[in-house]
């Protein structure tokens, strides 16, 4: 039997697969991809009144419903601190043996990740680390980035552009973020900036929803 496709996202935080590439991977799951989402941090600084315990269980329940809701498997936690990618990545040989690992071990034909564009730092670390370790590895994988902060697409004009039909996926994508109670403040913000690229993606697309991404290797 042919082994399946394999796609991965690769992101910073519990919500960011979501809002930067939900509606592609739920369509590549309903393909029948094998669709893996690896995310850096538990995020409990999103919730600093809690105890550190209680945020984690949180952010990861939340996660697990997500993917659940959305059609692939639970996603995986490396563990780090936010705001120190780059420092414990350098000090923790697991922390990074662990990331090169999975990416070997899945051998994914595309890579999903942030873009080194994004505003928020962690975001950059981890467009910094995903394509240090692929030049490590030498994997024939493509690496494709979405911002999430910024208002508006800002990628390198001569970047190759992806455009994914996402408009029998939007209502699920909705569902999952609605699924992080715990952010809701959070993505009670973002949400109409998703809905306006996903909007102007499907405009240049010639749908009503799509999500942009922009090919980085």
């Amino acid at each position: 039997m042919a082994k399946k496709e394999s796609v991965m996202a690769i992101v910073a935080h519990s919500d960011d697969q979501v809002l930067g590439a939900g509606g592609t991977l739920v369509r590549y799951a309903r393909q029948g991809k094998d669709v893996n989402v690896i995310i850096l941090s538990y995020g409990e600084q999103g919730l600093p009144w809690l105890q550190r315990r209680y945020s984690v269980s949180t952010r990861v329940s939340e996660s697990f419903k997500v993917a659940k809701i959305s059609g692939y498997k639970a996603p995986i936690f490396l563990g780090l601190h936010e705001g120190r990618f780059r420092k414990e990545l350098a000090k923790s040989t697991r922390a990074r043996a662990e990331l090169k690992a999975l990416i070997k071990q899945v051998r994914p034909s595309l890579i999903f990740t942030h873009a080194r564009e994004d505003p928020h730092k962690d975001h950059q670390e981890v467009n910094r680390i995903v394509l240090e370790l692929l030049d490590e590895l030498k994997q024939d994988t493509d690496v494709y980035v979405f911002d999430i902060w910024n208002p508006v697409n800002i990628f390198e004009r001569q970047k190759p552009q992806l455009y994914v039909d996402i408009t029998p996926q939007m209502k699920v994508k909705e569902k999952a973020l609605n699924a992080f109670a715990s952010q809701s403040h959070v993505i009670f913000q973002l949400k109409p900036l998703v809905y306006a690229k996903a909007i102007l993606a499907g405009l240049k697309n010639d749908c009503r929803y799509a999500e942009k991404f922009a090919k980085v290797r």
